[in-house]
């Protein structure tokens, strides 16, 4: 698993080296790059393959759509505070109260539970 989650990352780094045509190390591993995955990884739930996907959903939608256009210098900052109070309020990430809340909203009304 490690050497397959390695490989697509090698080789997703290698198509973006090519399509913004240069590679310079303060690009590649400026603090952006570095952290956003492991805040996505955090922010859904890193227990599963679907926490992470969502968290990376709602990271890069949340950051590029909204932050990003309402504080353009500090958009990492909402970013740093929606993961602490990700951390603080539900640990395993967000995945398991929105699934929680599926099972619950998806639940008929005369099942018999309280």
């Amino acid at each position: 698993m490690l050497l397959l989650s390695g490989a697509m990352c090698g080789l997703a780094g290698a198509f973006n080296a090519h399509y913004i045509g240069f590679l310079e190390p303060d690009y590649a591993f400026a603090a952006g790059w570095v952290t956003l995955p492991v805040v996505a990884a955090i922010l859904g739930g890193y227990r599963g393959v679907a926490g992470p996907v969502l968290g990376a959903l709602a990271v890069y939608l949340l950051d590029q759509l909204l932050f990003k256009a309402l504080l353009p210098s500090g958009h990492q900052l909402v970013l740093g505070a929606l993961l602490v109070a990700t951390i603080l309020r539900s640990p395993a990430g967000l995945l398991p109260p929105l699934a929680g809340w599926w099972r619950r909203r998806r639940r008929p009304a005369g099942d018999g539970h309280a």
